[in-house]
């Protein structure tokens, strides 16, 4: 298993509304139940994933314009 580190982040109501949301949506989907912190971390994951893609698309672009 991989080594993992607790991170304390203060959210607000409205940002943890939309996380129960998605945990919902997970529940309707999979009939799995992850807990609070396992949907964080997935949203984390896949946010990090589109900003990188979204930023090695305009490197890609600026590299073309060479």
């Amino acid at each position: 298993m991989a080594v993992s580190k607790v991170v304390a982040v203060r959210l607000p109501d409205a940002l943890l509304a939309r996380v129960a949301a998605h945990s919902k949506r997970l529940i309707a989907l999979t009939g799995l139940e992850p807990s609070r912190s396992e949907v964080v971390k997935l949203l984390v994951e896949r946010g990090l994933a589109s900003v990188e893609q979204a930023a090695a698309e305009v490197e890609n672009a600026k590299s073309r314009k060479k």
